[in-house]
């Protein structure tokens, strides 16, 4: 651009020329260089067309037709020039900021298919660009953030909850029957000693255990061997989650088979048993409670066969006792029982036709609803499991037929119980298949019993005693047995809805060796007492059960006030807000506290670290 007056600029634009004198038929004309597409050819000043030449390897012009001689051919290239402040088709560099109209860049345009992989794994700092609240305000932001949203939104280890009373980040919580979740308090109190007696060790029910809700006192009775096997009474007073004694007092009878049961008319309890101080025949005797103290009246003898299983309820409506039992012929019978003060007198035996008993356990409990007697045992001749109903009339008792619980099962001779739920107005029966526990829910019409779907509860339940209660401020059943792998004393908790049975996980109540003696509702304090014989140093041992306690589901991941939602961390979710945890270590609730402990048996999970506990179990 020699002779521009000014500033060259650039970049410039070029062009070259190149001028041809053809030869005849010439077709090829070689150029100082071109760029392909960039080339305009001349012939004889005419602008021939793109069809009527090529020119693609930057050098040669080549004719469609060659030309004449002396043709004047004209080949006019042009080089390629760039704007100022303007890109390239590819590459370049931008400096300072670009700003674009929003909405002026499609979303397919930003597509990265063809871009570098990370190559490694994901850090807390890597970056990412969100629209901040959908507002088209882009900003950057950590995967640190994203892993604390996502642990707010991924259900699989963390789910929410209504709390029902005030609850700390880091707590033990449960679910109530109605859906809420409350902190968990303890499973159970102390287990106590009632006193240093030997119940021989066979199962072989040396005690039985009633509530009395006139003087709100638990009965206790046993065989004292330390006092030569006497039948002995003692009274317990509940305050929280302990039990205090008064005096033991004896008679000189030697009992087993022993039950007893409260009646509310008379307001003494009624203890039935099985007399080795007279030839194993049968009798009941009536004690009356001032304060702590027992007073036995006149034990009396119903039956004067050996007897080998019995059981004792209280008709309300009939303000009678019925006492079921089995007769030395192997026959199920049941007496009427009258208590006058201490005294007890007795109508005749009747029994369901044709039934036979084959157990050292026949049941008996009472429907406040249809007012009528429910009785279970075991069947002679296959150990199968059945019930009747009866009806108390004056001193005398009828019965309807009786009626298979599960037909074909071979039921073990002293694991079986029933309670009645009188929120439901159904029964649960409860029986060992060997070790395996099942239950039906039983619904009495006329004289006649149905039973609903069968469940099993557990299948690492005993073939020995087990208790069941009915716990009226639940309105649930409470099952108290001994677990086979432990033999330890465990408790399953459901409720009855239509006629099925929805048990919840056993949970360890006492963690000692029990051999089970019974079990009673308090509705004073609404908690459940046990009976059992310490098999570690055979001492008739007591405590108490918080039937109440929800049902474990987790550990609150944050405080949640009083009917307001949180979260709480469930099976398969890491719970942060503990402190002090060893790494690795095991821990759960101890039955008798409420704070996580490394190797409690009721296990939930481990340590991460010193704050944090992995929950990888949902037995509890």
């Amino acid at each position: 651009m020699s002779g521009y007056i000014g500033a060259i600029p650039t970049p410039q634009a070029t062009q070259s020329r190149d001028v041809y004198t053809a030869t005849s038929n010439q077709t090829t004309f070689t150029t100082q260089g071109y760029t392909p597409g960039f080339v305009s050819v001349y012939l004889n000043g005419v602008h021939l067309a793109r069809a009527d030449f090529t020119a693609t390897n930057g050098s040669d012009v080549v004719l469609a037709s060659g030309a004449t001689a002396n043709d004047t051919v004209e080949i006019v290239s042009f080089g390629t020039f760039q704007s100022a402040d303007a890109l390239p088709l590819t590459g370049g560099t931008v400096t300072g900021t670009v700003n674009f109209p929003d909405g002026s860049i499609s979303i397919s345009d930003l597509d990265i298919d063809g871009g570098t992989d990370i190559g490694a794994a994901l850090v807390d700092a890597d970056l990412m660009v969100v629209d901040d609240g959908a507002g088209g305000t882009n900003r950057k932001a950590t995967m640190s953030r994203l892993a604390t949203y996502m642990g707010t939104k991924i259900s699989g280890g963390s789910q929410t909850f209504t709390a029902s009373g005030s609850i700390s980040a880091g707590a033990l919580v449960g679910l109530n029957i109605d859906g809420t979740i409350s902190t968990m308090g303890a499973n159970a109190g102390d287990p106590v000693q009632v006193n240093a007696t030997n119940f021989t060790g066979a199962h072989d029910g040396t005690e039985a255990i009633v509530y009395d809700t006139a003087n709100n006192k638990v009965i206790y009775f046993y065989r004292d061997q330390q006092n030569s096997g006497y039948l002995t009474c003692r009274v317990g007073t509940v305050s929280g989650t302990s039990i205090s004694f008064g005096t033991a007092v004896a008679i000189s009878q030697i009992p087993r088979r022993m039950k007893a049961v409260y009646d509310t008319n008379a307001q003494r309890a009624v203890c039935v048993f099985r007399n080795e101080s007279d030839a194993n025949h049968a009798y009941a005797v009536v004690v009356s409670v001032s304060g702590t103290t027992p007073t036995f009246g006149t034990q009396t003898e119903f039956y004067g066969g050996v007897v080998e299983a019995l059981d004792i309820c209280y008709d309300s409506n009939a303000n009678k006792c019925v006492i079921v039992y089995k007769h030395n012929d192997d026959s199920v019978l049941a007496k009427v029982a009258t208590v006058s003060g201490t005294s007890i007198s007795f109508g005749s035996a009747a029994g369901p036709s044709g039934a036979t008993c084959n157990s050292y356990t026949i049941r008996c409990e009472f429907d406040s609803n249809s007012n009528k007697v429910v009785a279970q045992w075991n069947d002679y001749d296959d150990y199968e499991p059945f019930a009747a109903v009866g009806t108390v009339s004056g001193t005398s008792i009828s019965w309807g037929s009786e009626t298979t619980i599960d037909s074909g099962a071979t039921t073990a001779n002293r694991g079986m119980s029933l309670a009645f739920d009188s929120n439901s107005n159904k029964f649960l029966h409860v029986y060992s298949v060997g070790s395996i526990l099942r239950a039906r829910v039983g619904t009495v019409s006329g004289t006649s019993i149905s039973f609903g779907t069968k469940v099993t509860l557990t299948a690492v339940g005993s073939s020995q005693a087990n208790a069941l209660v009915f716990d009226s401020n639940k309105n649930q059943m409470v099952l108290f047995y001994e677990a086979q792998t432990t033999d330890f004393g465990n408790v399953i908790k459901g409720q009855i809805s239509g006629t099925s049975f929805f048990a919840g996980e056993a949970a360890t109540a006492v963690e000692i060796n029990v051999q089970i003696g019974g079990l009673v509702f308090d509705p004073d304090t609404n908690q459940c007492i046990t009976f059992f014989q310490n098999d570690s140093n055979y001492n008739a041992t007591s405590s108490i059960i918080n039937s109440g306690n929800p049902t474990w589901v987790g550990i609150a991941a944050e405080s949640i006030s009083d009917g307001a939602s949180g979260k709480v961390t469930v099976i398969g979710g890491i719970n942060t807000n503990q402190s002090s945890l060893v790494t690795g270590a095991v821990y759960g609730l101890p039955v008798t506290a409420t704070a996580l402990t490394a190797g409690a048996s009721n296990a939930i999970g481990v340590a991460l670290s010193s704050s944090s506990l992995y929950i990888n179990t949902g037995k509890f």
